[in-house]
């Protein structure tokens, strides 16, 4: 009947691992009362299914990796709006979430052997530069990928389309300099008369 209630207990701690918060708090007492009052042995089972959860814990968070064809100092703003985004979206780097960082220091014949190194890692997902981004599309076909800002995602070869961009990458294209004819075009519509336009840069 314990071994049934020990059971039953580890299995509400492995629930509380994914996120039902409801176990842990009373752990100590639910412990003991099944023991019987002995506490001494309602300890040693407390700290076997703690460290249990800790494990669990470890195991269970997602890992994120990041590569940059850049250095770390050079990336230090990039790098700390990361954190701040993951840390709005309830992410905090060693808490709940991994995040693995590679940086080639402008090495660029560093990024491949960076990329396939995070392939090999169990990475949710893959966060990079444009140079990076490409290095992992290259490592790995079955991992996310997020490109962090491309000047074009199809002419750096990161996508097929935007339309239909397949595989496995994704991100943010600054797409301004193709858009300068259309903004001239849709101007023209908007006051056909204009004959001398300025432009601010």
């Amino acid at each position: 009947m314990r071994r049934a209630t020990v059971a039953f207990i580890f299995a509400l701690v492995v629930m509380d691992v994914v996120a039902l918060g409801i176990v842990i708090p009373v752990l100590p007492k639910l412990v003991e009362g099944f023991m019987g009052g002995d506490t001494a042995r309602a300890s040693g089972i407390y700290g076997a299914m703690t460290t249990a959860w800790g494990v669990m814990q470890f195991l269970a968070m997602p890992v994120v990796g990041m590569i940059y064809s850049g250095s770390s100092d050079g990336s230090a703003v990039i790098l700390s709006a990361f954190r701040e985004g993951l840390s709005e979206a309830g992410f905090v780097d060693g808490r709940n979430v991994v995040v693995e960082l590679r940086f080639a220091e402008n090495h660029l014949d560093r990024l491949a052997a960076q990329a396939a190194e995070l392939a090999q890692r169990p990475v949710a997902v893959i966060v990079g530069n444009t140079l990076g981004a490409k290095a992992a599309k290259a490592a790995t076909s079955t991992i996310p990928i997020v490109v962090a800002l491309s000047n074009d995602l199809v002419a750096d070869g990161l996508v097929t389309s935007y339309n239909r961009p397949g595989g496995n990458v994704t991100g943010i294209a600054f797409l301004s300099a193709g858009l300068g004819a259309k903004r001239l075009g849709l101007l023209r519509q908007v006051v056909p008369g204009a004959t001398t336009i300025g432009v601010l840069a």
